[in-house]
């Protein structure tokens, strides 16, 4: 079971109505609730009046403390059929041991996603104004808390293929019921679960899903307003219906709250080259395997990344792109990558035949942590490599061309050659031994030969200066 904690601040009543619309549109209902009014006929609309009343003792008692509401999500596995009863238990036990069996809360069954999950709304604040320590609460206690349950009532393991169908968000559909709870689920989910460094970026994030973002700003009165306004999209992109204030939905989703996210998204993920450097190493490699724009998006596709080309309407000239990588839960624009993935190297690419592809292409990325090992033979390679090994002979005749030398594989030699070190024998006789010096010299001037009749001088002097020396008396050093 994979559980998803909150850590949205003190809107109490924001994490109550959005459970609140889920269960008045017939998305959700109210499971069982712990120190809470609850309603006598089920099938009523929730009362978020009563439901605020009965955290009341516990919001008002004179702290000055934040982040005091506790809204989790425990998703269960598809294949654990959990009953109502069954779910009931589990949930007051998982409660009970995260420290919060004495605190009003509120726990709702959610079919709005492809999976069943659970919502759980409460308060960290006690009624004597002390509050619940929620430091590294997940992994702390409730990782180990859901693993050790999921063992107890014999539930699937969570998984990550578990974690990557929490994503799975369904589009809006304009004409179906409740326009207006569509949006806000759609928005609220993918506001907590993705990193945006502007406005146009969220929106382009939230186009996939069939909803328009549009900043409004101005004067009213004297006092200056900036305000975000949400729009259902049909399959062309094109706005129907009527906008929605974020203000109706809330203040989560309005312009203030994702300001401060935007913000901070831009300082600790769009910013980091580190954390971009895996979705540009996708562009960059689709860029080269593509030659039209459905290549290219279809390429990032398999990988989990979506290209978001906007286009000119009357020319098709492409002047903006936006990469949205769901694997790092990140919403770039191209130039965010950098000059090489901006919308007019695209309309190059893909607009003009003409265009040089290879000036275009940035150099596709290198293995991460691999260097080219240095190259060490074992014995046995050892033995199979070919060397070149010198013909010695003792004094040559004068006037003849010295012998070529011999490349003898070493696996043709006797077992104790093969295994011993590659020395040529060296011969009594030290002119020979110089002689056979220099003809092993002289294959190794690959690039300047010298020719045969320099090498003949070369040999004489050498046999005359030892001759000489042989008469008074002295012996050649080796």
């Amino acid at each position: 079971m994979i559980g998803i904690i909150s850590r949205g601040g003190s809107n109490l009543y924001g994490a109550l109505m959005y459970n609140a619309e889920k269960v008045n549109a017939g998305q959700a209902d109210l499971l069982f609730g712990n120190r809470v009014a609850m309603p006598s006929d089920p099938s009523a609309p929730f009362d978020m009046h009563r439901a605020m009343r009965s955290f009341e003792p516990y919001m008002n008692s004179g702290h000055n403390l934040t982040k005091t509401v506790f809204h989790a999500s425990l998703n269960p596995d598809p294949k654990d059929e959990l009953t109502d009863e069954r779910l009931t238990v589990f949930m007051q036990e998982y409660m009970q041991r995260m420290g919060y069996g004495d605190q009003p809360y509120y726990v709702f069954r959610h079919r709005d996603i492809d999976r069943e999950h659970v919502h759980i709304v409460s308060v960290r604040m006690r009624e004597d104004g002390t509050k619940i320590d929620d430091y590294k609460e997940v992994q702390n206690r409730s990782v180990p808390i859901l693993k050790d349950m999921e063992r107890t009532y014999g539930l699937h393991p969570s998984d990550r293929q578990a974690v990557q169908d929490l994503g799975r968000i369904k589009k809006v559909e304009y004409g179906h019921e409740n326009l207006k709870q569509q949006i806000s689920s759609v928005v609220r989910l993918l506001t907590q679960q993705y990193k945006f460094g502007s406005f146009p970026e969220l929106n382009a994030l939230l186009n996939l899903y069939n909803v328009g973002l549009e900043e409004r700003k101005g004067e009213h009165q004297g006092q200056r307003y900036h305000g975000l306004v949400y729009s259902a999209l049909n399959d062309k992109g094109e706005p129907v219906g009527v906008p929605i204030k974020s203000s109706r939905i809330g203040k989560d989703v309005g312009f203030e709250r994702l300001e401060k996210k935007r913000l901070s998204d831009l300082e600790k993920y769009i910013g980091s080259a580190e954390l971009k450097s895996r979705t540009r190493d996708e562009v960059i490699r689709a860029m080269h395997e593509s030659r039209t724009k459905g290549e290219f998006t279809e390429h990032l596709k398999r990988r989990g990344i979506d290209a978001l080309f906007r286009e000119n309407a009357s020319s098709g000239r492409i002047y903006g792109v936006t990469f949205i990588d769901h694997n790092t839960k990140m919403v770039l624009n191209g130039s965010r990558l950098g000059k090489n993935y901006s919308a007019n190297v695209f309309q190059e690419l893909f607009n003009n035949p003409r265009a040089d592809r290879a000036a275009l292409l940035p150099k596709l990325p290198q293995v991460r942590n691999a260097q080219t090992p240095k190259t060490v033979q074992s014995p046995e390679q050892k033995t199979q490599t070919p060397k070149i090994v010198p013909a010695l002979r003792a004094d040559p005749p004068q006037g003849k061309t010295p012998v070529q030398p011999q490349t003898i594989p070493q696996a043709e030699c006797p077992i104790s050659m093969a295994n011993a070190p590659q020395r040529a024998t060296v011969p009594d006789d030290p002119v020979s031994s110089l002689l056979g010096a220099l003809d092993f010299v002289a294959v190794g001037l690959e690039n300047e030969p010298l020719p045969p009749d320099e090498l003949d001088e070369i040999r004489e002097n050498l046999a005359r200066k030892y001759r000489r020396k042989k008469k008074k008396g002295h012996t050649m050093q080796r």
